[in-house]
């Protein structure tokens, strides 16, 4: 069963991908980091232990918690500042751990072979014809002058 993907502000996280976009473009997070951020947004603002977390980007691995920190300290860097306010996208709740603290639409996906929202609209097929894409570069250089 495909796993809900979310839209938050500006950003698409597809888990079944893999891939987190800032308009339909790829943000370059970790594994750790995704896993750290599908937790916390499936969590629906609420608070998520540190050990949650730990075990769902390290699973059956002993980690300390500077690791945690580390990966939070990337995924807000990744994210950056939401709007103008200093409020990031990711709060610290002390000694308890962390909550996702802007809103974040939880999605559903119709079908499995459903292209995600950021190419809703686009045709499948390419609408360029086969033969101009097989075109020279020498070609292609010579219309740009002609």
């Amino acid at each position: 069963m495909p796993r809900p993907c979310f839209r938050f502000g500006l950003y698409f996280l597809d888990p079944d991908k893999g891939v987190l976009s800032l308009r339909g473009e790829p943000v370059a997070i970790g594994r750790r980091g995704f896993a750290i951020l599908e937790v916390l947004l499936s969590h629906g603002g609420e608070v998520v232990s540190k050990e949650a977390l730990l075990d769902a980007a390290w699973p059956g691995i002993a980690v300390e918690e500077s690791n945690l920190s580390v990966q939070i300290a990337a995924l807000r860097k990744a994210l950056g500042s939401p709007s103008d306010d200093s409020e990031s996208f990711i709060a610290t709740v002390p000694r308890l751990g962390y909550r996702f603290v802007r809103v974040a639409e939880r999605m559903q996906r119709k079908e499995s072979t459903d292209i995600g929202p950021q190419f809703a609209g686009l045709p499948r097929e390419p609408s360029i014809s086969r033969s101009a894409l097989r075109q020279s570069k020498w070609e292609r250089r010579t219309e740009l002058f002609c």
